[in-house]
């Protein structure tokens, strides 16, 4: 049996114990967090679930490291790998308990989990840049031989994905999406809302990991945007970024840009729609109408009590016309994003 496995590209153990092995492009804030997350925790997983992690591979933008050695970096946070160049990774695309993890910000990294995905290796990713190149590459990603989960690329941990796919595969249909997607937007409209200067919130929201490694992603509305058309395709729209109803929150390209001259403009524009509610940024999906756009939202709605840092979904179906399913919680936070790409990870390990 397990030479069997071993011929399948599996890997299992004399104790019979699955083996999942790691390749992991970036090790940034949610990267590093995601190695201590499985280092405290893969024992108990073990343990649990009969699935052994182990790391086969680290790769920043100018060194990696491969092979066995990978776990002795990983073990001393040691984030000095010794290879520079374009690495090798033939080993490991045609392998079935290989899991490519991209917790990068880069969009180049496409490529390489099509082709892993292409030959049945596996991927999970929290980036975004992969999901929302063209239609084509989208379902390149999505239609693949090997397994490919997303789920932290929307809402963090939260399961916003998987709940769309769960209400689909039971033959209900999506009739309207109403979110707030964005933990970092949530903290700082809500601070925002009660008064506190834009400059101070954006500031406290990057020193708690919230917003995206460029915060202009962020305070544009690119982040929104991006996660818009991942939820419009996952309901089965086969739009591109340029077709959703978009039109950026602030022009600035950088944040000292911003603070330096636009910052007087939002902040008058925000307080004069504050005078009617609070202000979020919100992502519509409805029939042809993909949007997004800042809003005012009274007293009796959702969005109003919203706590720093939450998502919101209001999802409407065929079923849940009336009252939506609505998925609320934090969504924002290396660590948090962590643990939804850990679950994928353990999602691929419970099904390889």
């Amino acid at each position: 049996v397990k030479s069997l496995h071993t011929e399948l590209g599996l890997s299992l153990d004399k104790e019979g114990i699955k083996v999942v092995e790691i390749v992991q492009f970036g090790v940034g804030k949610v990267g590093k967090s995601l190695i201590k997350l499985i280092l405290s925790e893969r024992k108990r997983i073990e343990k649990e679930e009969r699935i052994r992690i182990v790391y086969r591979g680290l790769l920043r933008s100018n060194s990696y490291v491969l092979g066995e050695e990978t776990e002795k970096y990983i073990k001393e946070e040691n984030f000095n790998f010794p290879k520079k160049g374009k690495p090798d990774l033939s080993e490991f695309i045609r392998k079935r308990n290989t899991v490519f993890v991209d917790v990068t910000n880069s969009d180049e990294i496409t490529d390489i989990l099509i082709d892993a995905l292409k030959h049945g290796a596996n991927a999970v990713t929290s980036n975004k840049k992969n999901l929302v190149k063209s239609f084509k590459i989208f379902k390149s990603l999505t239609d693949s031989k090997g397994k490919f989960y997303f789920e932290t690329t929307v809402g963090a941990s939260l399961p916003v994905i998987k709940t769309l796919l769960n209400l689909m595969e039971t033959g209900d249909k999506i009739k309207r999406i109403v979110s707030l997607p964005s933990g970092s937007l949530s903290f700082i409209f809500h601070h925002l809302n009660r008064g506190k200067d834009i400059a101070e919130a954006i500031e406290l929201a990057m020193k708690l990991g919230y917003t995206e490694p460029n915060p202009m992603d962020d305070l544009k509305g690119t982040d929104i945007l991006r996660k818009t058309l991942i939820l419009a395709r996952i309901i089965g729209k086969k739009i591109e970024l340029s077709h959703v109803d978009f039109e950026e929150f602030v022009k600035s390209n950088s944040l000292e840009d911003f603070k330096k001259g636009e910052i007087g403009i939002f902040r008058d524009r925000i307080n004069k729609m504050r005078e009617s509610g609070f202000v979020y940024p919100v992502s519509r999906i409805e029939g042809r109408k993909v949007k997004v756009s800042l809003e005012v939202f009274g007293k009796n709605s959702e969005f109003y009590n919203l706590k720093p840092g939450e998502n919101i979904f209001l999802i409407y179906t065929k079923r849940y016309n009336k009252n939506p399913v609505i998925i609320k919680g934090i969504g924002a936070g290396p660590l948090i994003t962590a643990s939804g790409v850990l679950s994928d990870i353990l999602r691929i390990g419970r099904e390889i």
